[in-house]
């Protein structure tokens, strides 16, 4: 483990936890929507952004930090019911993972729609098994 769970909201980002969820070690960063089911499992230093941190466009991260936060894009995350997140991986924003569903450690899952039940696996993540 590499320090403790940070959650971390800018402006009107939200991180929402369901009943009995947790992780260890876990950073949330929110400036839209990070959702987490009920059971849902984060393994150790799993991290978690539904933005950006900075503008891809070099002239625009040469801004402040308050000019920048209009120029940095969001898409909210969704972890449905019963989601386990391996240790070390990475959820980007835009994502959403189905009920059910396994992302095995070390995976980056940075766009998508994943179907429940599947299992995801790599960089960038793919799905390679589940009922989908």
């Amino acid at each position: 483990m590499t320090g403790p769970v940070l959650l971390q909201t800018f402006g009107d980002g939200q991180i929402e936890f369901g009943d009995n969820s947790g992780g260890s070690a876990c950073v949330l960063s929110s400036r839209s929507s990070i959702t987490v089911g009920r059971y849902v499992n984060l393994g150790g230093n799993v991290r978690i952004f539904d933005h950006d941190f900075h503008p891809l466009e070099p002239d625009l991260r040469r801004l402040g930090e308050k000019e920048q936060a209009p120029h940095i894009r969001t898409a909210q995350v969704i972890l449905e019911n019963d989601v386990f997140v391996g240790a070390n991986s990475i959820i980007l924003k835009g994502v959403s993972i189905g009920a059910r569903s396994i992302v095995a450690a070390g995976s980056v899952v940075f766009k998508g729609t994943y179907p429940p039940d599947s299992l995801l696996t790599g960089n960038p993540a793919k799905i390679v098994g589940g009922k989908t």
